[in-house]
């Protein structure tokens, strides 16, 4: 029994993870002409966020995306060259350097916001606050887990 109930959620977590960037990326690219890949909109969603925190170098936007350095710049040539990012030298620290979201950025940006504010209410429309409670505290768990592995 335990057997097939570990089967089962692996089942499930494949599924999910693939039907979540399936979805997102057929939703996102429809409403973006194809201009732009999923990865490079998360890349934008990091900048987003790194401006919440007033953290937008370069160096911190690449670790939050468990991604290189290099393997950052070379998203953000393209994403500058079709104009969603500004790379500007930081004023105080000229080795350092920040990414900012254009117009046409921030736009891609809450676009995607919505597809998950869409997706989160979804999903709870129809469930109590304790299956709320108990989503919220299994999905941590797994959380958890893929951030220490």
């Amino acid at each position: 029994m335990v057997d097939d109930t570990k089967k089962l959620l692996n089942e499930v977590l494949v599924k999910l993870f693939n039907k979540i960037l399936f979805n997102e990326e057929k939703s996102l690219l429809k409403l973006m002409n194809n201009d732009i890949s999923i990865h490079d909109i998360h890349i934008l969603e990091a900048i987003s966020l790194g401006e919440e925190k007033d953290d937008v170098s370069a160096n911190t936007i690449a670790k939050s995306l468990n991604i290189t350095a290099g393997t950052l710049t070379t998203a953000i040539k393209k994403l500058e060259k079709k104009g969603y990012v500004i790379r500007r030298q930081d004023d105080i620290d000229k080795r350092k350097v920040n990414l900012i979201l254009t117009k046409k950025g921030e736009n891609v940006n809450t676009k995607h916001e919505n597809f998950h504010k869409q997706m989160v209410d979804e999903i709870m429309k129809d469930l109590s606050v304790n299956d709320e409670m108990v989503l919220l505290i299994m999905l941590e768990k797994i959380l958890k887990y893929f951030e220490i592995n």
